[in-house]
């Protein structure tokens, strides 16, 4: 197998899973969680299901348990890969709770042999992969990809072209799909290695699981938009 099939080289900086001084690349500041609405009346009732702008990802992808991150072949993150290794999994939810790989309980000891901050060489790493196509009111606007949850971190790509990637199991990233989006059909790909640097902050006490454990959606903003909000709050004279 020649080195440019493996995933590694699609990387110019180096194996981010493993490099704690990259927390994110192409990553969208962390905000608070908000979904644009087209009116007042339909932003307070804060349902999704109200505003056209909100797209949901999660239900069925089609999922693929590689040994290690360095395993991972270009063809992996391309729509047209098929074949006995890969099996359909639920999105939001964990690999190992759905047939693959084990759970693994740790109190103080850690699942693998390594020293800080190094995650194992056998690191089993999930690839994700589905299709979208946006509504045609969506033309002309912003596309934003929100992941509520990876575990350990995520790199994403779209159309076959590295978006980013992120680190922090707990916490949501973002990705603006903008430049990178077709007119019709899309391609979504997004590669979690079991175990990053990051694992060695997440140790005590604690389940070792791995996936896309909750929500994923797209949605859709003007170019000029609400980025964040901020509520301060003060002490009534009572």
């Amino acid at each position: 197998m020649s080195t440019d099939q493996l995933l590694g080289p699609l990387f110019t900086g180096g194996d981010f899973w493993d490099m704690p001084e990259v927390q994110s690349i192409n990553r969208l500041p962390m905000r608070t969680t908000q979904l644009p609405f087209p009116d007042a009346d339909t932003a307070r009732s804060g349902d999704a299901t109200h505003t056209p702008w909100y797209l949901p990802l999660d239900g069925e992808w089609r999922f693929k348990l590689a040994d290690q991150p360095a395993a991972v072949l270009r063809a992996d993150i391309e729509s047209t890969t098929a074949g006995v290794d890969w099996h359909s999994i639920a999105v939001p939810g964990c690999w190992p709770r759905q047939g693959h790989d084990k759970p693994h309980y740790t109190n103080v000891v850690m699942p693998f042999a390594t020293e800080p901050p190094h995650p194992p060489i056998d690191n089993p790493t999930g690839i994700y992969r589905r299709e979208f196509s946006l509504p045609r009111t969506w033309r002309h606007r912003r596309t934003v990809l929100h992941i509520g949850s990876a575990e350990s971190c995520c790199m994403v790509f779209l159309n076959n072209k590295f978006v980013g990637m992120s680190k922090d199991s707990r916490l949501p990233c973002e990705f603006d799909l903008t430049p990178h989006l077709n007119d019709g059909t899309n391609s979504l790909a997004v590669v979690v290695p079991r175990y990053c640097d990051g694992t060695w902050l997440e140790d005590q006490d604690y389940w070792h699981l791995a996936g896309l454990e909750r929500s994923v959606f797209l949605y859709s903003t003007h170019h000029t938009h609400i980025a964040d909000l901020r509520v301060t709050a003060t002490l009534a004279d009572d």
